[in-house]
């Protein structure tokens, strides 16, 4: 991977302010997120959860960290589809 890149991204997110515009969030909204994630940490997607109306949290534990999120959402699947019905 481009070391580039990485630096990019991670501007990118540190810099792109989406809180003021989470209060018009209408639909029901499920935040889901990894307690051990080192790039999103629990604080972040708890305020986006809290900015949101009728937004939830599920969260969960994984050993990968912020590659959690991806490897294991299997872990978030029955909330997902309860979420979903």
């Amino acid at each position: 991977m481009d070391a580039n890149d990485i630096v990019w991204r991670e501007e990118a997110m540190m810099n792109f302010k989406v809180t003021k515009n989470l209060p018009k969030v209408k639909a029901k909204t499920l935040v889901i997120g990894v307690i051990e994630d080192e790039i999103f940490p629990q604080s972040s997607y708890k305020a986006i959860a809290d900015a949101i109306t009728r937004a939830k949290v599920f969260d969960y534990k994984s050993a990968l960290g912020h590659i959690g999120c991806a490897r294991e959402l299997i872990k978030a699947r029955k909330v997902i589809e309860e979420f979903l019905k």
